[in-house]
């Protein structure tokens, strides 16, 4: 499992007193049976056919169709994990890898993420309405530049010279939301008078 801290990007942050730094975005989202139709709702249908199929191999018998009790009996039942993600992985490829609900201030999706970690929440094999899972998904590395009421001013990391040299850049416009947090911080040497001192992205 990837750790993440604990720092919701949902409000006012701190984050901009440590500018220029350096952060990787996590963004966590679930499916459940009111999730809206289109891809959303095909993706939870498709994870808990595979949940009921996967879950057979450990408990042919049915004796535990609650995913609680089912790991309770069954410890390594936690590879289920794994093994129900491969129905969501098509869904995740169509996407291009945009994360879901991640926009910038023309309503556009604007963050790419480079990994993402699956979990089953919880699950029933006679009743889907329990079935829900989640999506955890990482971005790549960013320079945090600012915060602007509700969004965050991003750059890619090749920008970082430019930029503490006064060039023009673009930035990432980022609008901040629930489930939207930072996976990981750090600050980079950078001091601008000092051309030996190393690369802070390496």
């Amino acid at each position: 499992m990837i750790p993440a801290l604990d720092i919701q990007v949902t409000g006012a942050s701190n984050v901009g007193q440590l500018r220029p730094v350096i952060v990787e975005l996590g963004y966590r989202k679930v499916f459940h049976a009111d999730s809206p139709d289109g891809w959303e709702r095909d993706l939870f249908a498709d994870t808990y056919q595979e949940f009921c199929m996967q879950a057979q191999f450990y408990d042919p018998e049915g004796k535990w169709p609650n995913w609680d009790g089912l790991l309770r009996q069954f410890p390594r039942a936690e590879k289920l994990h794994g093994l129900v993600s491969t129905a969501a992985i098509g869904y995740l490829r169509a996407r291009n890898q945009w994360i879901p609900d991640i926009l910038n201030a023309m309503d556009k999706p604007c963050l790419t993420f480079q990994q993402f970690q699956f979990e089953v929440l919880a699950s029933h094999r006679q009743r889907k309405s329990e079935h829900r899972v989640a999506i955890t998904f990482y971005s790549g590395a960013m320079i945090w530049l600012d915060q602007l009421v509700d969004t965050m001013l991003l750059a890619p990391t090749d920008q970082y010279d430019g930029w503490l040299n006064g060039e023009k850049i673009h930035p990432l416009v980022v609008r901040m939301r629930p489930g939207l947090f930072i996976h990981s911080i750090q600050k980079p040497i950078n001091d601008q008078h000092h051309t030996s001192d190393p690369h802070p992205f390496g």
